[in-house]
């Protein structure tokens, strides 16, 4: 037994929805970011995306190589000097997390 409109069994028409205004705002939001899109292509240029990252990774590959040679030297003059890598960081001011 179906209730709408305090009588049994019978539906009342659906309602119709305005959906021009949810329409109408969503298409000014699409041509917004439409808009952002192009101006960040524009920006971006001619540059091949895979080949930026690329480049990215292979300069933090050499960053980290070279990071590495320095910790090995601080803990070999740690262990000439006596001292602690710790103190020879403390030292030279550098920083112990990065």
């Amino acid at each position: 037994m179906v209730l709408i409109n305090d009588k049994v069994g019978q539906r009342s028409p659906p309602k119709k929805l305005n959906p021009s205004g949810r329409t109408a705002s969503l298409e000014v939001k699409k041509e917004v970011l439409q808009a952002e899109i192009a101006d960040l292509e524009k920006q971006l240029g001619n540059i091949d995306a895979a080949k930026l990252v690329q480049g990215h990774i292979e300069l933090l590959h050499t960053y980290n190589e070279v990071k590495d040679g320095a910790q090995a030297l601080i803990g070999r003059y740690a262990l000439l000097t006596g001292t602690t890598v710790t103190e020879i960081h403390e030292r030279l001011g550098l920083s112990l997390t990065e």
